[in-house]
């Protein structure tokens, strides 16, 4: 439980002092924040990039010593198929990081400190107005996910790239960055969907399209089955209907989309385009949970966690924009008493009353990681 309380707190209390002097200092070229944001960074790095376990953090500890599974980047070269279902950006950097001498340890903290400082610039470029909440709900739901799913969240992180890069209108780098996010891995297709609703506002047509379709596509299940695994090497069509999700967390991630159309005329009034995406995305989020109540969790409420990074930017801007709003402020606060308390409740049952959480989240000290590091450089 300790370890737990000092996950959320220790890069929050250091969050919050960085946002509270950006605040006081943001007529100044140099706001005085970094020192205390850098904290936050190098505490959630440390916690996630030095990990030796949780969900599939072993297996990837041991592939990354398996000479056969991850070779010397010439044998990679030479042996691999290099199509898109194939992961081969993903075995190609883990033979790259091999091949120049870096042990199982160090390849995952490479690994995560790509993935996890493009996902904090990402939030931190997006939500800097209400930062410490953005970041609150990024630790409660979606932090841990990054101690998971290697692959994916490194796709992810590509795509956040691709996404920036399209928010700039630089079309051709978005395209660059999800073609990379794709060798990665090839769910990540899904975050094609982005230039169909970058420049569209909240529940208009293009809102309508996106969640009737999907709905149909839900309702329709063994159909949509049939035509995945079509593409899908990993899963056929027994496997994709073998279980479903709890309801209880579809009812959970339908919270964002209920705000979002309850409040539609407050909220998008003045909307800017990158909040008007991260809205129709956390929709995007909220149709897949509902998939999973029809299909196989383990893909399609994965699928959900390519969006959550939208998810905690629009949730914490929507929150602080009703609590600033006259006409709506008491409902900003009780939806704000409401997260805090009710991610908190969720975070805990999860990762303390779930699993045996230090076991599961057991870390290499700082003196290994350093031996590890002397042992690559030679000295």
């Amino acid at each position: 439980m300790f370890r737990w309380m000092l996950m959320i707190a220790v890069p929050m209390i250091a969050v919050i002092i960085s946002n509270n002097r950006t605040l006081e200092l943001k007529d100044h070229q140099e706001p005085g924040d970094r020192f205390f944001w850098l904290c936050a960074c190098v505490y959630l790095l440390w916690f996630a990039g030095l990990r030796m376990r949780y969900n599939d953090t072993t297996t990837y500890l041991n592939t990354f010593s398996n000479n056969t599974v991850t070779p010397d980047l010439l044998t990679f070269l030479r042996t691999t198929s290099f199509d898109i279902g194939e992961y081969w950006g993903y075995a190609f950097v883990k033979s790259l990081l091999k091949t120049i001498g870096m042990d199982n340890h160090l390849i995952l903290f490479t690994f995560t400190a790509f993935y996890l400082s493009t996902y904090l610039w990402f939030i931190r470029k997006y939500a800097e107005d209400f930062l410490p909440m953005a970041m609150f709900l990024f630790l409660c739901d979606g932090y841990m996910m990054l101690l998971a799913a290697l692959k994916q969240v490194t796709a992810t992180a590509c795509a956040l790239i691709a996404i920036d890069k399209l928010l700039k209108n630089k079309k051709a780098w978005y395209v660059i960055w999800m073609i990379i996010a794709l060798t990665f891995h090839p769910y990540v297709l899904v975050l094609f969907v982005v230039p169909f609703l970058i420049d569209a506002k909240p529940w208009t047509w293009r809102t309508w399209v996106m969640i009737l379709s999907m709905a149909v596509l839900g309702f329709g299940m063994q159909y949509t089955a049939n035509l995945l695994a079509r593409f899908n090497d990993v899963y056929d069509v027994e496997s994709l209907l073998d279980h479903t999700m709890n309801p209880m967390r579809f009812v959970v991630s339908l919270v964002p989309l209920g705000i979002s159309f309850l409040f539609r005329e407050e909220l998008f009034d003045d909307s800017s385009r990158a909040i008007n995406l991260f809205a129709h995305l956390s929709i995007c989020r909220t149709m897949f949970y509902f998939w999973a109540l029809f299909g196989n969790p383990i893909v399609f409420a994965r699928v959900a966690n390519y969006f959550d990074f939208s998810n905690a930017i629009f949730l914490s801007w929507a929150i602080n924009k009703l609590c600033n709003d006259e006409k709506n402020s008491l409902n900003g606060i009780f939806l704000k008493v409401g997260m805090y308390f009710g991610f908190l409740f969720f975070s805990f049952r999860n990762t303390v009353l779930g699993f045996q959480f230090v076991r599961q989240t057991e870390h290499i000290s700082l003196q290994h990681f350093f031996s590890s590091i002397s042992k690559w450089l030679g000295i």
